[in-house]
């Protein structure tokens, strides 16, 4: 495990954090745990949707910090090539998975890149009022008109055999409401819905110092490819 670079747990200087905003909660959860009071940095969720655009933004907000930041802890995961390409402009510490679902569901015992299964959908939360795939659907029919859209919706989650809704502690996934609507929209591709556990390890590690093999701790100047996030294998 990497010594934390600043001193003691949890004194770092001058150091900010960059969150794509589907973890707000769950940074500020891990910040209350560890103790820790870094400035947040909070991209659009929906960025996730034009991973060209995230990069845009991620970077961009990286080079609008202080010119004497010393530390930046990104809270997400490669996230469709959004770390990749560009240089760092000062010493950065990411979680080594390819996504935030993946990030959400590494736990003590179960670790890797890719926790995802093939063939399942995750679920989160309801951010918004709303769940992932019934916003999809609006979102075609809206853009496509509806014979289309539907269209389009069927061919994007056809092979999806399961919805699997992560169960980190952040969610209130067990609530009657969130259970009724993950059922509406698991309903809609013609799933099975089922839970998994999650947790938010990683980003307390992430804030704490307690960086492991499951980080990548990134000098200023860096340009990161993919092959430097996939050498961490699942156990």
């Amino acid at each position: 495990m990497n010594a934390c670079p600043f001193g003691k747990k949890g004194i770092f200087v001058k150091t900010y954090i960059i969150t794509c905003g589907s973890l707000r909660k769950q940074v500020a959860a891990a910040q209350n745990k560890e103790g820790t009071h870094y400035p947040v940095v909070e991209l659009d969720r929906r960025l996730h949707a034009e991973p060209v655009k995230m990069r845009e933004a991620l970077f961009d907000a990286m080079y609008d910090l202080p010119g004497d930041t010393d530390l930046v802890l990104i809270s997400m995961g490669m996230c469709g090539g959004s770390l990749l390409g560009k240089e760092f402009r000062f010493r950065t510490v990411i979680p080594r998975v390819d996504d935030c679902i993946s990030l959400q569901l590494h736990t003590a015992e179960r670790n890797g890149f890719n926790l995802k299964e093939k063939n399942h959908l995750y679920l989160t939360d309801m951010e918004d009022g709303c769940l992932s795939i019934e916003k999809i659907h609006e979102q075609l029919i809206e853009r496509h008109g509806e014979k289309q859209g539907k269209e389009t919706f069927a061919r994007w989650f056809d092979g999806y055999r399961h919805v699997d809704i992560v169960d980190s502690g952040f969610t209130g996934c067990h609530s009657p409401e969130y259970r009724e609507a993950a059922e509406r929209n698991a309903a809609m591709i013609q799933a099975e819905i089922s839970y998994v556990d999650g947790s938010n390890i990683i980003l307390e590690e992430l804030v704490s110092g307690r960086w492991d093999e499951h980080f990548l701790i990134v000098d200023k100047g860096t340009v990161l490819e993919k092959r430097d996030f996939c050498t961490v294998e699942t156990s």
